[in-house]
Formats: C-alpha cells, structure tokens, sequence
C-alpha cells in the first residue's frame, strides 16, 4: 500500500516539476531529474506488482506516460514498447496471471501518439 501512494504521489509531483520547467523555459525533455523520477517509478512499480501480483501491471501506463513526458521520442517509444513486451511476457509466465490485452494496447506506444497529436 505505501508504494503505491509513493507511485502515485511521485506521478502527479512530476507533472508538477513539467509545468515549473515550462513556465520557467528550462527546456529540454531528459534532464537528470526526469532520470530520477522514471527510475523511481519503475523501481515503485516493481514494489507494487510484487506486492499485489496481476493487477499492479497496471502501473505499467503511468510509467509510459511519464517516459512520453520526460524522454526524446525514440527513447520513449523503446520504453513502452518494452512495458507493452514486459505485460505480455508476464502474463504468460507468471502463474495465475491472466492476459489482459486492454493493459498491454494502454502500454503500447499509443500514449505517445496522444501526445504528439495534442501538440
């Protein structure tokens, strides 16, 4: 339970961070900062899909969404491809996991063409 409120808050504090770096023009997508929040959210994610199993996977489109925000383009579509490889390789590996194709399509890099068309 408290790594999924550290995800959550880590998640909704890095779009804080986004909008200060915009207002303020500091430009630039991948910074140090934008390192350590990923890392953090990948190591949370991890945290909460051992603690709760299957549906922790769920976590996997946040962590995607903020590749798309933080990293150049190549780096963020070799991100969630490989979340979306991830989901698919555990759940069939993993006893008892149930595929679920929603999951693995939200992981997918259709999050990165949302926010390219909303530019």
């Amino acid at each position: 339970m408290v790594a999924m409120l550290c995800f959550g808050a880590l998640y909704v504090a890095s779009f804080g961070m986004v909008r200060h770096r915009r207002v303020h023009r500091l430009g630039g997508r991948l910074s140090v900062l934008g390192a350590v929040i990923l890392m953090g959210e990948i190591v949370l994610s991890s945290v909460v899909c051992w603690a709760v199993g299957q549906p922790g996977t769920a976590t996997f489109v946040f962590v995607a969404v903020s590749g798309v925000v933080w990293l150049p383009v190549w780096l963020a579509l070799s991100l969630t491809a490989g979340l979306a490889l991830l989901h698919e390789i555990l759940v069939r590996t993993v006893p008892g996991w149930e595929n679920q194709p929603a999951l693995t399509f939200s992981c997918s890099p259709r999050p990165w063409r949302c926010s390219e068309s909303a530019r």
